[in-house]
C-alpha cells in the first residue's frame, strides 16, 4: 500500500494562496497529527532539502470563547513572520492579587528573619510581657 503524497498536495494548495493549517487539512484531507509534522518539515528545511513554505502572517481565530493566533502559510523561503504580541489583559488576569492577599503580603512573618527584621522582632518580643513564666505569688 502506497502512502499518500501529502507534501505535493500541500504545495499545490498553497500555490492558490495563503492558508492556515486547519484550512490545509480540510482542503487535502490529511490527518491532523501528520499535518503539523509535514508543515514543520517544509518550513524548516534541512541539509538535503530547502525551505519551501514560510509563515507569512498570523491571524486570530476564535475557538469557543477564546481567540488563538494561527499561522498563515505561503510558498517561499523568506524569513517567517514574527508571532502576534500577547494580549496583556488576558495574561495579567490570571495573576491579579485580591485586596485580602495584598494585606497578607504586607504583614510581617516570623520566618522573614533578615538582619534588619531580626532586630525589630527582638525589640517587639522584649516589650511583650512573658505570661508563661512562674512568678512569686505573695
Amino acid at each position: 500500500m502506497k502512502r499518500p503524497d501529502y507534501t505535493g498536495a500541500i504545495l499545490a494548495a498553497l500555490a492558490e494562496g495563503g492558508k492556515t493549517r486547519a484550512e490545509l487539512q480540510a482542503a487535502i484531507g490529511a490527518p491532523g497529527a501528520s499535518m503539523g509534522a509535514i508543515l514543520t518539515r517544509l518550513r524548516t528545511g534541512g541539509p538535503r532539502t530547502l525551505k519551501r513554505v514560510r509563515i507569512a502572517r498570523y491571524v486570530r481565530e476564535a475557538e469557543g470563547l477564546r481567540t488563538y493566533p494561527r499561522a498563515v502559510y505561503e510558498l517561499g523561503d523568506a524569513p517567517d513572520a514574527k508571532p502576534l504580541p500577547t494580549r496583556r489583559g488576558a495574561s495579567r488576569r490570571n495573576y491579579t492579587v485580591s485586596p485580602y492577599e495584598q494585606t497578607l503580603q504586607v504583614q510581617a512573618s516570623a520566618f522573614d528573619m533578615g538582619p534588619a527584621n531580626r532586630a525589630r522582632l527582638f525589640a517587639i518580643m522584649q516589650s511583650v510581657p512573658d505570661t508563661n513564666s512562674f512568678r512569686d505569688i505573695d
